[in-house]
């Protein structure tokens, strides 16, 4: 595919991280909401929106005087909550956090401002994600949980010792069976909501692991990436060996997610900025309309964006409103897209 095929939206070069995720509401269109970070002091949060039937996003975005590291927006209460974590210097980064959960309105997003009501924390925040009214940090040593009861931050769980091998890197929850999900480097481990371990995979990838994913609909399945030429998915269950690896020889696989309705399919991005849909019916929840003498198909790359992105995929995300569109980001550029119509009755059926 050619770059001129997809759809994009461009930041300041300067710009140091930048990460995307997708509003999980029920809404008419499909909306993104972009963190990007500078050193330069143009730190922005943005709302991306994708109005149905129409292809080109658009953006609606505010500066903060808040170096940004990550924010989401969740549904709590029925009402959404703005929670993220930066640094108020570039003195501070990697060293003391600032963490904020405050109330969102997704109906002022054109003329979109929000003052960022952070309070510090003293240990570095890595990522966050949460489950009913709790949001979840995840520290380089700690894992910490935010009340927005009682809006009261607290420790819940301390490495005993502080070795870089030990470093949580990333946090994902899974709402509906409770469970919390982290990595440390290579290991991924999985712990129930009274903090008890029910799963641990070690030595899961030679790399640091940069990515991980839930399948929505199989409790057990999950998929992890590091930055190696594949992308391997896990049965907890049996979690001795992967039981698939899906190889890509054109990339390091940095990045990758699961579709939200059709878990067969997965949007994953490499190091030199191409993207690639992949069908893995084998470890997936759906039933492939196929004649009874037709084998079920191999799981196959479906569609691949060359170069749709000129750096490494810092982060992408399928929309939870309209299951074709996604979006990515690597940097200063993002690009969304939809898959090609035949390609979907590939995935399909």
């Amino acid at each position: 595919m050619s770059k001129e095929e997809g759809h994009y939206v461009t930041l300041p070069e300067q710009q140091l991280e930048t990460k995307l995720y997708n509003f999980e509401i029920t809404f008419d269109s499909t909306l993104f909401l972009l963190t990007s970070s500078s050193l330069k002091g143009d730190n922005e949060l943005a709302v991306v929106e994708i109005l149905k039937g129409q292809k080109t996003p658009k953006v609606y975005s505010c500066s903060t005087d808040v170096i940004l590291a990550n924010c989401k927006v969740f549904p709590i209460f029925g009402k959404l909550f703005l929670c993220g974590f930066g640094y108020e210097s570039a003195s501070k980064i990697g060293k003391e956090s600032i963490y904020f959960c405050q109330e969102f309105d997704i109906n002022t997003r054109h003329e979109f401002k929000v003052k960022i009501n952070g309070k510090p924390w003293k240990e570095n925040i890595v990522d966050l994600d949460f489950i009913d009214d709790s949001v979840f940090f995840a520290c380089e040593y700690q894992l910490c949980k935010y009340s927005l009861g009682e809006m009261k931050m607290e420790m819940i769980f301390e490495q005993s010792e502080k070795k870089p091998s030990g470093k949580f890197r990333k946090i994902q929850t899974d709402r509906k069976n409770r469970r919390i999900y982290v990595t440390r480097k290579n290991q991924i481990q999985v712990f129930d909501d009274t903090w008890k371990v029910v799963s641990t995979i070690d030595q899961a990838h030679e790399l640091p692991i940069r990515s991980i994913d839930l399948n929505p609909n199989k409790q057990h399945q999950i998929l992890s990436a590091a930055g190696e030429p594949f992308l391997k998915f896990w049965d907890l269950r049996n979690a001795s060996q992967p039981n698939l690896v899906f190889n890509d020889p054109s990339g390091l696989v940095t990045s990758a997610s699961f579709n939200k309705t059709y878990d067969q399919l997965i949007l994953y991005g490499t190091d030199n900025g191409s993207l690639g849909l992949y069908c893995a019916n084998n470890v997936s929840s759906a039933v492939v309309l196929r004649p009874p003498d037709e084998p079920l198909p191999d799981n196959v790359i479906v569609h691949t964006y060359r170069s749709a992105l000129d750096d490494c995929v810092d982060s992408l995300s399928w929309s939870y409103q309209d299951p074709w569109i996604f979006g990515a980001f690597a940097r200063n550029k993002g690009y969304f897209d939809f898959p090609p119509q035949h390609k979907r009755l590939d995935v399909m059926y």
